[in-house]
């Protein structure tokens, strides 16, 4: 297993200092973001390349979604 976590303030990819991220086998992800008082549990049911698609595209997904 292995996390990421990250120190430093991203404005090109949104990502805030102390958020972190697990992204496992099979399309289980999920990312706690604390600033933001967020967290997500991603499960897809989604063969290869579309599963992959939705990792990728998820984050972006879910802060366009946000409003403040």
């Amino acid at each position: 297993m292995a996390a990421s976590v990250s120190r430093f303030n991203s404005a090109s990819t949104g990502i805030s200092p102390g958020e972190f991220t697990w992204n496992g086998a099979y399309g289980t992800q999920f990312f706690c973001d604390p600033k933001e008082r967020l967290v997500v549990v991603v499960e897809t049911a989604a063969p290869g390349e579309l599963r992959k698609y939705y990792r990728e595209n998820v984050q972006d997904i879910v802060y366009g979604a946000m409003v403040k």
